[in-house]
Parts: C-alpha cells; sequence; structure tokens
C-alpha cells in the first residue's frame, strides 16, 4: 500500500536497494567470470527488500478470513519451493555442462605437442575455459582473444616456433579460419557446439 512509503525507514531502504540495483545494472560487463555471473549480486539486495514485502503482504492478506490466509499462505511456499528446486537444477545443470566441457578440452589439448618443447598452446575467445580448465592444465599457455582478432593472434602463432597449436571457438568461426586456408591437422566437435581445432605451425 502507499502507506507504507510514507513510512522513513521504508523509503530509505527502498531508496537504497534501487541504487544498489543502479550501481550493479552500471558496472555489469558483456561477459562474466563464466556465465554472466554478476547477476548474483542483486541477491545482496533482497535482505532489504524481502521486510519491506513481508510487511506489505501481512497488511494486505490480514483482510482474508483465516482459512483463506493459509491458503494464500501455503501457495507462497509451494511457490518459493518450487522455484528454489529449479533454482538447483538450473545450478546442477550448469556444473554438469562444465565438466563436460572441460573433459572435452583437457582430453583434445593433451595430445596437442608443440614444436619448440613447451606446453600445449590454446588460443581460444571462449571466455571461460581458462578459468575452468586451467586447474587441469596449469601449464599450458592460453591465449585469450576477442572474436575480433582471432585471425590476426592465429597467424601471430603460426609465425612464431611453436609449431602445433589449438584454437577453441564456437562452430560458427571455426568455419571462418577454414575457409581462410589454414592447414588443420585434426578438427574435432565438441560438447555446446565449440570446434577444436589442431593448426599446423
Amino acid at each position: 500500500k502507499r502507506a507504507h512509503l510514507d513510512d522513513l525507514t521504508v523509503r530509505f531502504v527502498l531508496i537504497t536497494a534501487a541504487l544498489f540495483a543502479g550501481a550493479v545494472l552500471a558496472t555489469q560487463y558483456p561477459t562474466g567470470g563464466t556465465w554472466e555471473w554478476g547477476w548474483r549480486y542483486f541477491a545482496i539486495a533482497v535482505g532489504l527488500v524481502v521486510p519491506v514485502a513481508i510487511s506489505a503482504l501481512d497488511e494486505l492478506v490480514s483482510v482474508y478470513p483465516a482459512p483463506a490466509r493459509r491458503r494464500l499462505v501455503l501457495t507462497g511456499v509451494a511457490g518459493m519451493v518450487g522455484l528454489v528446486g529449479l533454482m538447483l537444477s538450473a545450478l546442477r545443470i550448469t556444473h554438469v555442462a562444465h565438466a563436460m566441457m572441460v573433459d572435452d578440452v583437457v582430453t583434445q589439448i593433451a595430445a596437442v605437442e608443440p614444436s619448440d618443447g613447451g606446453t600445449p598452446v590454446m588460443v581460444t575467445t571462449v571466455t571461460q575455459i581458462g578459468r575452468l580448465a586451467w586447474q587441469e592444465r596449469p601449464d599450458d599457455r592460453w591465449l585469450l582473444v576477442d572474436e575480433d582478432e582471432l585471425f590476426e593472434a592465429v597467424d601471430a602463432v603460426r609465425a612464431s616456433s611453436v609449431g602445433r597449436f589449438a584454437v577453441l571457438v564456437d562452430a560458427e568461426l571455426g568455419t571462418a579460419l577454414l575457409a581462410r586456408g589454414i592447414t588443420v591437422e585434426d578438427e574435432v566437435e565438441l560438447w555446446g557446439g565449440y570446434a577444436f581445432l589442431v593448426v599446423a605451425g
């Protein structure tokens, strides 16, 4: 109800939450640490908004008779349990997807032997793969580039003493790379629509 906004504390809490949400939005960036993880920061404001919402809802449902209030409460609880279940399922699916991607990449890059005697080199536009797979391959040489810098980066590595190296990109970029006439020794389609290419130096 509008009367709730007449309370100075409520107004202060809501304004603070709104300013915080604005700050989070203003500091978002195109790609998060994994899959757009920056949105989780909104959860910090939940502790401010929920008490105000509960107070307003309590006053709203108080006009209903006791049986109706119980049904409303049970419906709300069931909805929250369902949402938590969906979130946990989504989180589980994300973890499984990450594990499958890492397993694929680790298996493929382990077979790439550069000519310079060093550890395998991976050129990629996939921002999360280095963060997910570095524990499995901590000594590998990872080169993360923007999509518009991919061709230049591949040419630079080819011109170096590295020799054979790997490229991990989405399937569309992989096709574009092949169209440039680059010598590819092996091409593997990985889980998630990614292309793993072994490029000759």
